[in-house]
């Protein structure tokens, strides 16, 4: 609902780009450059998401690869895991390639349930991994409500947003 943090970055002067598998059409008028993968998981992909962090002050890096094996694969399924390992590997190299002086937040576009469904538009909790040197380190023992990253970007890029005043 209201403003969002990409919307937020562009009136704050930030440049804006995705690099996403998904309908970027919501995001028209709220990015400056995208690059769209219909096809994936590739090194291609990666490669742009690496060369628009260099380029971009926010990149949003839609990969939903993991997301599209959730919703075929059983938690803990063997096609599962395999997936989630491909994902933590791309976590890794992000931070490897990810400029010095950019912080990263790292999360699921949704939540899921213990019993593996996930819904959008649910205020499931989702995992998240954050680094800034804006935010105190800290490791919560639970999942955070999706609702709630959005509090966390504004407290990362200083773009506090009074939209993010809302009842999941």
């Amino acid at each position: 609902p209201g403003d969002n943090l990409l919307r937020d970055a562009k009136a704050a002067g930030r440049s804006v780009a995705m690099v996403s598998a998904g309908d970027l059409k919501p995001f028209k008028g709220d990015i400056d450059a995208y690059d769209l993968f219909k096809k994936g998981p590739s090194k291609a992909e990666e490669a742009a998401a690496k060369k628009r962090a260099q380029e971009a002050d926010v990149l949003v890096y839609h990969w939903i690869w993991h997301d599209t094996q959730a919703h075929r694969h059983r938690v803990g399924s063997k096609k599962y895991k395999k997936s989630v390992k491909r994902s933590n590997k791309l976590v890794a190299d992000v931070l490897e390639w990810l400029p010095e002086d950019m912080d990263i937040i790292v999360a699921g576009d949704h939540g899921h349930a213990k019993d593996g469904r996930h819904v959008q538009g649910l205020d499931i909790p989702t995992l998240v991994v954050a680094k800034s040197p804006n935010i105190k380190p800290m490791t919560l023992k639970e999942r955070i409500p999706i609702s709630s990253l959005r509090y966390l970007s504004g407290a990362v890029t200083g773009l506090y947003s009074d939209q993010i005043d809302w009842e999941p």
